[in-house]
């Protein structure tokens, strides 16, 4: 992984956190700014937000995200 991914990465961890955190307009945009971001590094968000998930997340949570889907 290049440095560039790497940082594209720490900025997208820190956003879907952020987002976690604090629900707001601005921490939306700035979450929309590191996928942006990060896809144009050539990250595979999915992973990352799939991993990010797995540990903000109780296991009560993602049984419910799984059953909705």
């Amino acid at each position: 992984m290049s440095k560039c991914q790497s940082e594209a990465v720490i900025a997208l961890q820190a956003a879907i956190i952020g987002y976690d955190t604090d629900r707001t307009a601005t921490s939306l945009r700035e979450l929309r700014h590191a996928v942006a971001n990060a896809r144009a590094a050539g990250v595979n968000v999915a992973a990352v937000l799939e991993a990010a998930v797995t540990v903000l997340c109780t296991e009560e949570e993602l049984r419910r995200i799984a059953d909705a889907a």
